[in-house]
């Protein structure tokens, strides 16, 4: 992970095709299954205007190639807003997320559990 006060980038591997990973970013049902702070799959998930609305956190979708590359900017309601560009790459026995995000250091560990509840999400439903 590379960080400058504005910019973050990480890269983690998980163990699932990458057409799983891709739909578990891109399907509301799914997104909620691992983007909640509880991950109990029982997070408010709504599509609003090519958005979703998971838990408090408002998500538009801004570009999508499907299997490829996701950008998408998320706030929790207090103003601030972040774009995240998502690829997927996929490598023998799994999928690389390479992602990049501008924010601020609290949310960057956010974003890291999020993807610790994505792999844990995916090796069970795969």
């Amino acid at each position: 992970m590379i960080d400058t006060p504005s910019l973050v980038r990480m890269e983690r591997v998980v163990s699932a095709p990458r057409h799983h990973v891709y739909l578990a970013w891109r399907t509301p049902e799914r997104m909620a299954r691992w983007w909640s702070a509880t991950h109990t799959g029982g997070a408010a998930v709504r599509g609003i205007d090519g958005s979703h609305r998971v838990g408090g956190v408002v998500i538009k979708v801004l570009a999508d190639v499907p299997l490829e590359r996701l950008v998408f900017e998320w706030g929790n309601g207090d103003g601030a807003i972040t774009v995240v560009t998502v690829t997927f790459h996929e490598i023998e026995g799994g999928t690389r997320l390479a992602i990049q995000q501008d924010l601020a250091p609290r949310p960057e560990r956010a974003l890291l559990g999020r993807l610790d509840r994505l792999a844990a999400v995916l090796a069970l439903t795969t």
